[in-house]
Formats: structure tokens, C-alpha cells, sequence
């Protein structure tokens, strides 16, 4: 759970990140990669918030377990649910962004 509620974090730290490199990565792929980029930064921005989600949840259920036991099976089980959801989006975003600059892979 403690990992979960990381890799929620590390995904603000990439969003921000992310925005910070857009311009440089967008001066130096083609129209193509900058099409492929811009569809990265959408999906991105989109489906952020499931990992946010995912990460609260499992803080949720690591409170549960103190505080509420009766709630905690319910909370782990939609953190299961919520990590193999952004566990296809991650794949879903980082499919857009690995067309950007190789074009080997479109």
C-alpha cells in the first residue's frame, strides 16, 4: 500500500515534470512526434486523477486497518481494482509518449 500511495505521488512529480519538458521535446520532434505529443499530454492530463485516486485508496485502507477494519477488505479491494486501472492507463499514456521521438515505433 505504502508503494501504491508513492507512485501516486511520483505521478504529480511526472505531470510537472512533463509540463516542463513539453516545449523543449516538442523543438526537437517532427510534425508526427508532435502530434503523437500532444495526444500524450492529453491522455496524460486526463487520467492523472486515477492515480491520485488509486494512491488516496490505499491510504484509505492503511487507515481502515486501524481505525475501521470492517471498512479495510472493501478499501483493498478497490485499490486492487484502482491499480490494475492505472496500470492500463500508465500503458495507455506511455504508448503516445514512446511515438514521439522514435519513429522506429510508429
Amino acid at each position: 500500500m505504502i508503494w501504491i500511495i508513492l507512485v501516486a505521488i511520483i505521478t504529480g512529480l511526472a505531470v510537472y515534470f512533463g509540463e516542463q519538458a513539453l516545449e523543449n521535446v516538442g523543438a526537437i520532434a517532427d510534425a508526427h512526434g508532435n502530434r503523437w505529443l500532444a495526444r500524450h499530454k492529453e491522455r496524460a492530463e486526463t487520467l492523472m486523477y486515477i492515480f491520485y485516486l488509486t494512491g488516496s485508496s490505499a491510504l484509505g485502507a492503511l487507515w481502515a486497518q486501524r481505525r475501521r477494519p470492517s471498512w479495510a477488505r472493501h478499501l483493498v479491494s478497490l485499490t486492487l481494482v484502482l491499480t490494475i486501472l492505472s496500470i492500463g492507463a500508465a500503458a495507455w499514456i506511455s504508448h503516445a509518449g514512446g511515438q514521439v521521438i522514435h519513429a522506429e515505433f510508429r
